[in-house]
């Protein structure tokens, strides 16, 4: 289906979230793409790529624009590991787990505001 079987509807999370689906239980993914193909579909597996791609390269654009050194190297530091993290993603579930995903977020709010800390702190 191309926009997967629902939330929570894979694996053995659908046995206790979702029971009587037909995908819980016998579709254990072990990869997180895997898991984003089965219950998002084709459609919510691309715009996840997407996001992760868009980051990822506003990331070291970012990093030639800015005059800081050191946000500089927040930008590409981070960028960097959403990137490692997105390779990890493939053979387990990496980016959804408790503390990492708070590390995501905040490079998805890094990459948006970096610029305008960056415009702050020369005009002040």
């Amino acid at each position: 289906h191309p926009i997967g079987g629902g939330l929570n509807t894979a694996g053995n999370t659908g046995l206790s979230q979702s029971p009587g689906h037909p995908m819980a239980g016998k579709y254990d993914p072990d990869s997180g793409h895997l898991r984003l193909a089965l219950e998002m579909g084709w459609i919510g597996l691309f715009l996840f790529l997407a996001l992760y791609a868009t980051v990822i390269i506003t990331g070291v654009i970012n990093y030639f624009k800015l005059r800081d050194p050191l946000l500089k190297g927040y930008s590409l530091s981070y960028s960097v590991a959403l990137f490692g993290l997105t390779v990890a993603h493939y053979a387990q579930d990496a980016l959804f787990q408790k503390p990492i995903n708070i590390i995501v977020v905040a490079t998805y709010a890094l990459m948006i505001k970096v610029k305008d800390i960056d415009n702050a702190n020369e005009n002040a």
